[in-house]
């Protein structure tokens, strides 16, 4: 086995590992979801469980809109960790796969003489079977995800700030709406510094997104 072998074989190992961290990740993303969707079921089932009371265990409407508030009020702290996991993965997929494509590909490429055009056009070449509006689908539903986490951690602190008056205990509720707030700031800055990397890498890399342009291009060809 000649040194370049060996090289190739050491890159290969890299590679492994980082897909196989990259999978974990994806697993741990989908993860986050599930726990979402038990938490809102969960929500969503009180709050109708509390609506369909009898008087004697809520006497007055105010005690079920105030139970109701809270429920709502400490979503974010709920929604909070899996927020920060789930931005956390997204930021460590994004810089594992630029690390992949930035330095493991260009030594790879070095040691079998290909150039950057033949390696990446060979792999791209996979997705010459999408749709034509797969692209457009895949972003809508990316985009979602990510509203999501925000949606469920700003829209209760804007509900708290606007309510907050027709509460009782306001010491409490002025208490929930810190900690919600600076939940909805976390978590935001974390989205916003997630997209800025996303962003600066497709900026320097046009030629990258180019490719899958090209392909719908040649699809659209009768």
């Amino acid at each position: 086995m000649n040194r370049d072998e060996e090289t190739l074989k050491l890159y290969q190992a890299e590679y492994n590992n980082l897909k196989r961290e990259i999978e974990q990740r994806i697993t741990g993303q989908n993860q986050t979801f599930n726990f979402v969707a038990i938490i809102l079921a969960a929500t969503a089932s009180i709050i109708g469980t509390i609506m369909s009371s009898s008087s004697t265990t809520f006497p007055t409407d105010a005690s079920k809109f105030d139970l109701i508030a809270l429920l709502i009020a400490l979503l974010p702290v709920a929604i909070a960790p899996l927020a920060f996991m789930f931005f956390d993965n997204e930021l460590m997929i994004f810089g594992i796969g630029s690390y992949i494509y930035e330095d493991l590909r260009r030594r790879v490429e070095n040691v079998l003489g290909y150039t950057e055009e033949e390696f990446f056009l060979g792999d791209a070449r996979v997705l010459k079977n999408m749709l034509v509006w797969s692209p457009s689908a895949q972003l809508v539903l990316s985009t979602g995800r990510w509203l999501l986490f925000i949606a469920l951690t700003i829209v209760p602190t804007i509900y708290v700030m606007l309510s907050i008056d027709h509460f009782k205990e306001p010491m409490l509720w002025w208490l929930i709406l810190t900690v919600d707030s600076i939940i909805s700031l976390v978590v935001t800055v974390a989205m916003i510094a997630t997209l800025r990397e996303q962003l600066r890498w497709r900026l320097e890399h046009p030629y990258r997104w180019s490719i899958m342009n090209t392909l719908l291009k040649e699809r659209r060809k009768p």
